[in-house]
């Protein structure tokens, strides 16, 4: 009996491929990499086996979330064979994409798309899918695909070189390639330097530390990198003569340089017929890219006046003196320098970290780009308001650098849970310390702390104490306005590590509890808990229970509430219940996984009521911190209990302990003693009219 390829879907082949290339793999890991749930995975597991089983194949074993599949040299044969698909490596999508692009870019060899679909081993319809995101990749330089005869890539010769050099840093650690130890067992490494070929790898690298020795680059493996990658493009196109055209020739009159010396040894070494253009072209990139200035007057006066302006811009728009930084105008102005050639000769250079500087230091990065909206005549790529960017990232980071620990109070008028929550969140972000989060009310205290500044969610004077606003939910761009406040107001730690203030004992019973359970190595009870509390009352010291032991409302926020989910079973109505709290990291998918194979285990158990399920695993199962979500479902699923199914109302609970989240349990439990709640819940369409029905409260 013979298995057709098109019975098996082309992740499933994946999936194989993936799990014979280790000893195991984890279920989350391997959604993760595909981009598709750990139920998919699952699914696609029991397709697997049902072809293996017929077979007599081993079976891929699932042990608590960690997949084995371990087959002996014949077996692995054997399956081969049975699948058609012989023994190479099945690639993930961007992997092919890449793989079809280098391989139309191999001229004169020309590639039919069946061939590389056969090569490929994907049906007719995932390489449709491929072509046309390639088609999409490579319109942004743009260039199309020829298919006349054999497909090929069309376009500027300049933009073919500007996307091959992208597409090696969009796919591999270009600062690694040049170390023939870093391409075994690497697709995306084996695919580059097939094309790219490692003995001209090789001796570009060799060129390029000669051009950067003693220069301001030397030592900076990326930049020996790029400078490597660049001339070994160079040559791959020169070698398939693919030249640079007449329109876009640079007909500099070419100085016998180290650049133009470099060029000619390695013209000779791989016996290259370079038209006088070509290297014109090279000499000048390799100028730009290690900030050679020109020697023309002009260039060298607008270049000086260029960075004067946008570090005067940048002081005044973001209110940081950048001017006193003379390490910062000297490398920004040698960048500049660069800048204006590469745009009197329109060519564009990509930065590999764009993106994550957009997002990172969204700030100055709008900043940069508004300076030359509005103070320059001509376009600026993105890839040069990055490498800008972060010339000005360096320094504000340096600056805005405090080792000094704060303390701080946390003043929101939102309520006590919103507090909470923004103090949690410039915990994570800031070196910091929250003695206390207060209410409008409460704001009279502040000058009782001893803290170093407040940050309110009003407008609200904080007399001596020095204050900053933020939004309830803070965005990078706030944090790195607080960065800037911290710089610009000198704000020092100036109180002792001594805190002895009724407003911060919520911290004192943690710190109370964390002694006792190392001290006798268990864990403390809610009972003793709450003989704690009452202690430390008789002393005047008041503790808010809910700091302790949160109330449900505390916890379960709009994002945490989904209403009327699409779930087929129970395993989906868990993990899309499950979703909030991944995206909080609350929980780890180790978690998700954990609860499912509880009630494979133990049974439907988690189903606590008519109607509501409750589900729940360990802490030592992927949990990072006390928390809840909530959804209702569009249709009521059968969990396999017969006195309490179909289940309408899921609840995901992570605990951290033994005592922090009672308070929760309890809310949820007392539902059980209310079944006509469960209904009304059920029937709300809403997320507010569903928490104040939960919650009994109105907004």
């Amino acid at each position: 009996m013979k298995i057709e390829v098109r019975n098996m879907k082309d992740r499933q082949l994946l999936v194989i491929s993936k799990l014979l290339d280790t000893e195991y793999l984890a279920i989350n890991k391997l959604s993760h990499v595909l981009k598709v749930s750990a139920r998919t995975i699952r699914n696609d597991v029991d397709e697997i086996n049902q072809y293996l089983s017929k077979l007599a194949i081993p079976l891929i074993s699932n042990k608590r979330g960690q997949l084995y599949f371990n087959l002996d040299s014949k077996e692995k044969e054997y399956l081969f064979h049975h699948l058609e698909i012989g023994t190479d490596p099945f690639l993930d999508p961007k992997k092919r994409q890449l793989d079809i692009i280098v391989s139309f870019l191999k001229a004169p060899q020309q590639v039919k798309i069946y061939e590389e679909q056969e090569k490929l081993h994907v049906s007719k319809s995932t390489m449709d899918k491929d072509m046309r995101q390639v088609r999409e990749f490579l319109a942004q330089y743009s260039l199309t695909i020829s298919t006349q005869q054999g497909a090929k890539i069309e376009g500027a010769e300049r933009n073919i070189r500007t996307m091959i050099q992208q597409l090696v840093i969009e796919n591999i650690d270009i600062s690694k390639l040049t170390k023939e130890s870093n391409i075994e067992g690497s697709d995306s490494y084996q695919i580059i330097a097939g094309y790219l070929n490692l003995q001209i790898l090789r001796e570009t690298n060799q060129v390029a530390k000669q051009l950067i020795h003693g220069g301001r680059y030397e030592g900076v493996s990326a930049r020996e990198a790029e400078i490597s990658i660049l001339m070994t493009i160079w040559i791959k196109r020169v070698q398939e003569k693919q030249y640079i055209d007449d329109s876009q020739a640079f007909n500099w009159e070419v100085k016998d340089t180290k650049f133009l010396q470099s060029l000619e040894y390695l013209q000779k070494k791989f016996n290259l017929i370079v038209p006088r253009n070509e290297l014109s072209y090279m000499v000048f990139l390799l100028k730009t890219f290690l900030g050679e200035k020109e020697v023309r007057l002009d260039k060298w006066n607008e270049s000086e006046l260029l960075t004067l302006r946008i570090i005067d811009y940048m002081s005044d728009v973001e209110n940081i003196n950048y001017n006193e930084s003379e390490q910062l105008y000297e490398q920004l102005n040698y960048h500049i320098s660069a800048f204006l050639q590469r745009q009197d000769n329109h060519i564009e250079i990509f930065n590999p970290l764009t993106e994550m500087l957009k997002t990172s230091y969204s700030m100055i990065y709008q900043d940069v780009a508004n300076f030359f909206r509005t103070n320059y005549n001509k376009s600026v790529s993105e890839g040069e308001k990055a490498y800008i960017t972060v010339y000005f990232s360096t320094y504000y980071e340096e600056k805005s650098k405090d080792q000094d620990f704060y303390y701080i109070a946390v003043l929101c008028n939102y309520g006590e849970a919103t507090g909470q929550l923004l103090a949690a969140n410039i915990v994570r972000n800031m070196n910091v310390e929250v003695v206390a989060v207060l209410g409008l009310q409460d704001i009279n205290s502040l000058k009782k702390l001893n803290i170093d500044f407040v940050v309110k969610t009003i407008d609200e004077p904080t007399n001596s104490v020095p204050s900053f606003k933020m939004p309830p939910l803070p965005s990078q761009h706030d944090y790195q306005e607080l960065k800037k406040f911290l710089v610009q107001r000198n704000i020092k730690q100036h109180t002792s590590l001594l805190r002895q203030n009724n407003n911060s004992t919520g911290n004192l019973i943690k710190d109370i509890i964390s002694l006792i359970e190392s001290q006798s190595q268990h864990d403390v009870s809610a009972q003793t808990v709450d003989q704690l509390i009452n202690i430390l009352a008789k002393y005047q010291i008041k503790i808010k229970e809910s700091e302790v032991k949160p109330m449900l409302q505390d916890l379960l926020t709009e994002e945490k509430i989904q209403i009327h989910i699409k779930a087929i079973n129970w395993r989906e109505a868990i993990e899309k219940t499950s979703q909030p709290l991944l995206n909080s990291h609350s929980i780890s998918y180790q978690y998700i996984t954990a609860m499912e194979e509880s009630v494979e285990k133990f049974g439907p158990y988690i189903v606590i009521g008519p109607g509501i399920a409750l589900a729940h695993a360990r802490p030592e199962d992927g949990v990072s911190k006390l928390d809840v979500s909530v959804a209702s479902l569009e249709k009521p699923i059968d969990f396999g209990n017969e006195v309490n199914d179909p289940v309408k109302i899921v609840f995901v609970l992570s605990a951290i302990d033994s005592y922090s989240h009672l308070n929760i349990l309890k809310a949820i439990v007392n539902l059980i003693n209310k079944p006509n709640k469960i209904e009304e819940l059920f029937d709300k369409n809403d997320k507010q009219s569903f928490k104040e029905t939960l919650l009994g409260v109105t907004k």
